[in-house]
C-alpha cells in the first residue's frame, strides 16, 4: 500500500478544517413538501453563505434513496462559527428540520495517534 492520503485536498496536516465535514441530514417540513420553490430558496441560500466563506469552502447536496432523510448536504473547508451561522439561516426558511454531525477524517497514523491519546487518558482516570 502507498501512503496515506487525506480524502479532501488542501493543506490537512496544518489546517484540521481541511479535514472536518459537516454533514447536514434534512427531512422536509409540512411547509417545505408544499413549497418546493422555498425548498429551493433554502438550499440557494445556504450554497452561497458556504461559497462566500471563501478558502476553498465547498458544499455537496445528495439526494438520498431510503432512509429517513429527503436530503443531505455536505460541506468541507469552514469552521464551526460559520457552519451555525448557516444552519440558522436555513432553518428560518421552515422547509428543513435538520440533523447535524461534524466529523474529522483520520488516515490509520492519525487513528493510531487518536487512540493513544485516548488511552493515556484512561490511564489518567485510574
Amino acid at each position: 500500500m502507498g501512503r496515506a492520503t487525506y480524502l479532501r485536498k488542501g493543506d490537512a496536516k496544518r489546517d484540521p478544517k481541511h479535514r472536518d465535514t459537516y454533514f447536514s441530514l434534512f427531512r422536509l417540513t409540512e411547509f417545505g413538501a408544499q413549497h418546493p420553490e422555498e425548498v429551493k430558496r433554502a438550499l440557494e441560500t445556504a450554497s452561497r453563505m458556504i461559497r462566500e466563506t471563501g478558502g476553498g469552502a465547498e458544499c455537496h447536496l445528495f439526494i438520498p434513496i431510503g432512509g429517513p432523510w429527503d436530503y443531505i448536504g455536505i460541506t468541507w473547508g469552514t469552521d464551526d462559527e460559520r457552519i451555525v451561522e448557516i444552519q440558522q439561516a436555513v432553518r428560518a426558511f421552515g422547509t428543513f428540520e435538520e440533523t447535524f454531525v461534524k466529523a474529522r477524517e483520520f488516515t490509520m497514523a492519525d487513528y493510531g495517534k487518536f487512540v493513544a491519546n485516548v488511552e493515556q487518558l484512561k490511564n489518567l482516570a485510574r
